[in-house]
């Protein structure tokens, strides 16, 4: 069986820590960053604006109901 010392501990779930988190790391399409947006939603269900705001972007809105 292995022993390790406090620092040795420390340091080996430090490491199993930072594996664990693994990288993320998203980016913003350029068109996306020169485009404006606005919507009238007088009355408008709240799924059917989230809807036509990701069809107007190009990606998809999952809810769960």
């Amino acid at each position: 069986m292995f022993t390790f010392s406090f620092p040795g501990r420390l340091l080996a779930a430090i490491t199993l820590l930072l594996l664990s988190m693994g990288i993320t790391n998203a980016r913003v399409p350029d068109e996306w960053k020169n485009g404006a947006y606005a919507y009238s939603a007088d009355n408008t269900p709240l799924n059917i604006i989230l809807d036509d705001f990701a069809s107007s972007f190009g990606v998809e809105v999952n809810l769960d109901r």
